[in-house]
């Protein structure tokens, strides 16, 4: 796939503007971690307190994203969005004008937040719909690159706070996310595709599947990953190496670049090798340079080091994102398989059906008409069934025993020409 595909396919401005949106939508989620320094002195809030304050806001974004998730099928993306930037922009309004003037204002405040971090439910899907599943990992990977707000975050809220007060960082947020929400209603579009609304059963249904569980754990370590590192690089560098929070907050964004530039690439590499596989890579490339920062103790050794970790869960995180639209194919190869299978089975199966007394013919049409209904196959036309013809006709062998004598040696060729089928068939069939 060429970049050059994304011209020709699909509705650019819509990904551009899903880009811009969870790009404003990640900065503010993320907005108290580079903030924490200033908010905990000014409230003489404990380590604890701070690293509650983190947690409740990537909470509250984890729990909202089900719920705007739930809105989307039923309302559609842009409505949604629409939503949910309306609440952040109140939010922020109400932190700028008002202020959080204890604890527990500051865990509200990460509460509503979390409206921003869920925006993954509405910019990704709005995107994703206008491409065709081969692109789907660039693509995922390009509208969720808007995590490098938190880039921004680190890059001029400290300094804003340094220069204005921490209380202002909320009201100029406002102005960003005027300009975002007007590009987002003029220009995005829902993309014109059949989308059933869901029923509560549907979504209860999906997670009784494995792979739903096995895409929740890969996208806690991925995306859980790095949003936590964002989040705290700030007050790491700062108390770990007596950094000031603007310093701090350079060296925080450094780390975090690395994770939010490199997604679309990781979403590429998925497409080219395969999710699973690049998910390997990423998760051990991770893992070592997260042990190896725990035993370093050197600032720009560690900077290395976490930009590397941030990096690989990135990455990772686009590959994850490859991965769940290829979920329905692959049930559809298995399906493809599974007919495989029930071709194969069929020559022989009549074969074996036909050489039996023929006092039991009919039942044994019976139980096999079961088979293939357990295994996914059923005839093209029920009227058109023989064991339905036999079952209809009140007392099935009767039905077969009257003319079967007459039809023994036709009987016969059929099962030697089944057989002989089958075992060509075998021979035929790719591995």
């Amino acid at each position: 796939m060429k970049i050059s595909d994304l011209k020709n396919s699909g509705h650019w401005p819509t990904l551009l503007t899903a880009f811009l949106y969870f790009d404003f939508s990640f900065m503010a989620w993320t907005l108290l971690g580079p903030l924490g320094v200033q908010i905990g002195e000014a409230l003489h809030l404990s380590a604890q307190q701070k690293g509650m304050m983190f947690a409740v806001t990537i909470l509250s974004g984890a729990a909202l994203r089900i719920a705007l998730g739930l809105l989307v099928d039923q309302i559609g993306a842009k409505n949604t969005g629409v939503i949910a930037q309306l609440t952040v922009m109140a939010g922020l309004a109400i932190a700028w004008l008002v202020g959080l003037n204890d604890y527990g204002a500051t865990l509200l405040m990460g509460a509503v937040l979390g409206f921003a971090g869920a925006s993954f439910a509405v910019a990704l899907p709005q995107a994703g719909r206008w491409y065709p599943p081969t692109m789907q990992g660039v693509v995922m990977g390009l509208a969720g690159a808007g995590n490098v707000g938190t880039v921004l975050d680190a890059l001029f809220a400290p300094r804003i706070a340094a220069a204005y007060g921490w209380r202002n960082v909320f009201g100029l947020a406002l102005v960003p996310a005027a300009l975002v929400l007007l590009a987002y209603v003029i220009f995005s579009r829902e993309a014109a595709v059949d989308v059933k609304r869901k029923k509560l059963s549907d979504y209860w249904n999906l997670l009784k599947q494995a792979d739903a569980h096995w895409f929740c754990f890969y996208y806690t370590v991925s995306f859980g990953g790095f949003v936590g590192l964002a989040s705290s690089y700030v007050l790491y560098f700062k108390s770990e190496f007596a950094l000031t929070p603007v310093h701090a907050g350079d060296f925080a964004a450094i780390c975090t670049a690395g994770g939010a530039l490199l997604r679309p690439v990781g979403g590429a590499i998925a497409d080219r090798i395969g999710g699973i596989r690049s998910l390997y890579r990423f998760y051990v490339t991770a893992a070592v340079a997260l042990v190896a920062a725990g035993i370093a103790h050197s600032l720009y050794l560690n900077l290395g080091i976490l930009l590397v970790a941030s990096a690989a869960l990135g990455m990772a995180n686009g590959a994850v994102f490859q991965l769940l639209p290829q979920q329905g194919h692959r049930r559809d190869d298995r399906s493809r398989r599974r007919g495989w299978r029930s071709r194969r089975i069929l020559p022989c199966e009549l074969a074996r059906i036909f050489q039996r007394d023929h006092g039991v013919v009919s039942r044994r049409l019976l139980d096999f008409r079961r088979a293939l209904r357990a295994g996914g196959v059923r005839p093209r036309s029920r009227e058109n069934s023989l064991a339905h013809d036999v079952g209809r006709a009140g007392p099935g062998p009767h039905l077969i025993r009257e003319n079967f004598e007459n039809q023994r040696h036709q009987l016969w060729n059929a099962a030697f020409a089944a057989s002989a089928f089958a075992r060509r068939f075998r021979r035929a069939e790719p591995r």
